[in-house]
């Protein structure tokens, strides 16, 4: 008979073999046997900083009102707390690359937006009721415009029970007469209508189509003040500013063309007015000492999903004039909105093999960037709109939540060199899941599969700080196997798949430039990654050496 200590250590062998093997299919596999002794110190003394706060915070009661946090909680409810943590610290001065998802609406602080309208004059505001009470206020369908001096009219007193529907009232009016608090009350209830509230982020039971009806409704409210010239040239700035100050050097923008963009003078513009005022803005900003260190950013033209097709060959129409008027600016495109009550890629599929064809006519490099498994079905129309994607030769996957069910998919996204924009914080608010530890992107980065972890519409979730660092260190505080060494191959990963140049059209010189970018800017991240580790050590060497 064997002895039993040699069964055992034949054991311990053969799973220690099986998981190196199983290492080695992750896709930070070959990003972690790179790093240098210096970076893998810093690695450990991070971990080691995890593993403190997990024993000493996220498994104890506080006193603060918020009951027992634990490992994975709800992240609004972890917000006042993880401010507080030395791994939020590490991880807001982590270089991040690039923000492969983002939506232009709810890209910015929404107090300075609201505070901006104010400060704008011209701007009006108008309601589909009289605001006579608080609950009016939260029911209420309100719109902003800018109306032109020449064009005002009678004021209309928007909190009065005669108010006429519809009827315009300047915002500023509106501030000083605002009967719950007046000019800081307005902005306060202003801001609640354009984010999330903690209602909003625990109310599961209300399912995915409630809070979808709530988070497209913000966007209504939005466009007035977004899309209004002298307040879009701002928002570019601070946009900008503020991914900066997250350690983010580009943007992949995604943005609808429905609402209305006004002009400074009130008339209305057009597609190519907004897209003309976007450039000399990016510019202007990088060409400033705040901005010089910002790589830049380019735009997904973006449709819904549940327009008809008549609609959606008209945009595209209008995207294939933009890519011609500016082929540096428009990346790509892609259709959004709520993927489990709209049309599906089959659905569409006529009109999207109609735009390729006319892209390659057009010698235009527009490839898509589509939304797809941002659903929580197995197998349903909507789930397998993520292989309509692939198969139609997606760039990138968007949120791609369901991904994980489908291993042979997981195999072609692979084969095909497809990166997936990871939205953790986001899938958690629209009811994909009720809060990170149940997320999917352990399962895909363990499947070698290629990740960027993005912040959506950070603004409008109200973000610390609209910062796509919550999405990193809910990652790294959640998952054992991620470490900072995933976070870096993460960061990484977002700079390899970025849509800097076209990489392929009608000349060869263009898929080269672009190769010449991304090597040049990961050159780049490497040495902010090591200056990054060398300050690790530096800050917390010595408390967590051991």
């Amino acid at each position: 008979m064997a002895d039993p200590a040699q069964l055992v250590q034949a054991h311990l062998r053969q799973k220690a073999e099986l998981l190196e093997s199983e290492r080695k299919l992750r896709h930070d596999y070959s990003f972690r046997q790179s790093l240098s002794e210096l970076e893998r110190r810093a690695c450990s003394i991070v971990e080691r900083i995890r593993s403190h706060e997990l024993n000493t915070i996220w498994k104890c009661d506080v006193e603060d009102g918020s009951g027992h946090l634990f490992q994975g909680v709800a992240f609004d409810l972890a917000k006042g707390m993880i401010q507080r943590t030395q791994l939020w610290q590490i991880v807001k001065r982590l270089p991040k690359g690039a923000l492969l998802h983002a939506h232009i609406d709810g890209m910015v602080d929404m107090r300075w937006l609201v505070e901006t309208a104010l400060k704008t004059p011209g701007i009006h505001i108008k309601s589909d009721r009289p605001l006579t009470s608080p609950d009016s206020l939260r029911v209420a369908l309100i719109e902003f415009k800018y109306v032109p001096e020449q064009s005002r009219v009678e004021t209309f007193d928007i909190f009065s029970p005669s108010y006429i529907p519809g009827t315009m009232m300047p915002l500023t009016r509106a501030a000083e007469t605002y009967p719950y608090g007046g000019h800081d009350g307005l902005v306060s209830h202003l801001v609640s209508r354009v984010t999330f509230s903690l209602d909003d982020c625990l109310s599961h039971h209300q399912g995915i189509n409630k809070i979808w009806s709530r988070f497209e409704s913000i966007f209504r409210i939005l466009s007035g003040l977004t899309f209004y010239e002298p307040i879009f040239r701002q928002f570019v700035h601070r946009m900008c500013f503020e991914a900066l100050t997250d350690k983010i050097r580009w943007i992949d923008l995604r943005v609808v063309f429905l609402a209305p963009f006004q002009l400074a003078d009130g008339t209305t513009g057009g597609f190519l007015d907004l897209l003309r005022i976007f450039e000399e803005e990016l510019a202007r900003f990088q060409r400033s000492e705040v901005g010089s260190s910002f790589w830049g950013a380019r735009i997904i033209w973006t449709c819904h999903r549940r327009q008809n097709d008549e609609f959606i060959r008209r945009d595209m129409e209008n995207c294939l004039a933009a890519k011609a008027r500016f082929p540096d600016l428009i990346a790509g495109y892609d259709l959004v909105g709520q993927e489990g009550l709209g049309r599906t890629l089959e659905e569409h599929l006529p009109t999207l093999l109609w735009f390729q064809q006319e892209c390659t006519i057009r010698g235009l490099d527009i490839p898509f960037f589509f939304h797809a498994g941002e659903v929580r079905g197995d197998g349903d129309c909507h789930d397998l709109n993520i292989l309509d994607a692939v198969l139609l030769g997606t760039k990138r996957i968007g949120h791609g939540y369901s991904l994980f069910q489908h291993p042979l998919i997981i195999n072609e996204v692979k084969s095909r060199d497809i990166c997936v924009e990871v939205c953790p914080i986001s899938n958690e608010l629209l009811r994909l899941n009720g809060s990170v530890s149940s997320h999917p992107v352990p399962a895909l980065l363990a499947n070698g599969v290629a990740v960027a972890l993005s912040s959506d519409t950070p603004g409008v979730f109200g973000h610390i700080g609209t910062r796509v660092s919550c999405d990193f260190w809910q990652i790294l505080n959640s998952f054992d196997a991620v470490g900072l060494e995933g976070l870096g191959d993460i960061a990484e990963t977002s700079i390899l798949y970025a849509a800097f140049a076209d990489s392929h059209g009608c000349c060869e010189e263009m898929g080269q430039q672009a190769g010449v970018i991304r090597k040049m800017r990961v050159a780049e991240w490497r040495d902010e990654w090591l200056n990054f580790c060398k300050w690790i050590i530096a800050q917390y060497g010595e408390q967590f050496s051991s």
